[in-house]
């Protein structure tokens, strides 16, 4: 990657429970994304009953180096997919309410 090419961002969101904001839920990550500087790659739509949700996920970030992962709310993805994710990722950013988590480095030793 060179320094003028955008950081890839994944967004990602359950059908079942985006309900009627799907569309608007999915422009809005676009719109974060940009404002950020990175490139939304795609948005990835399970529901609950799509099976390995959390493992697809993660190996699209993988495969496509992702540097954020975008989501409605928190209530998209398990809190334990959520740390693994900041394992993979800079930062998973929120709609509602806006918020960013960041990947941390912890001190050896620790």
């Amino acid at each position: 990657m060179s320094d003028d090419e955008p950081f890839v961002a994944v967004g990602y969101m359950r059908a079942d429970l985006s309900g009627e904001t799907r569309q608007w839920d999915a422009k809005r990550m676009y719109a974060l994304a940009t404002r950020y500087g990175y490139d939304m790659a795609l948005i990835v739509t399970h529901t609950e009953s799509t099976p390995n949700r959390a493992a697809h996920l993660l190996d699209l970030v993988r495969r496509m180096n992702a540097a954020a992962v975008f989501l409605p709310t928190l209530e998209h993805l398990p809190a334990s997919v959520v740390r693994t994710l900041l394992a993979e990722v800079d930062g998973v950013t929120t709609l509602r309410p806006q918020q960013t988590f960041q990947r941390y480095a912890i001190p050896e030793g620790t």
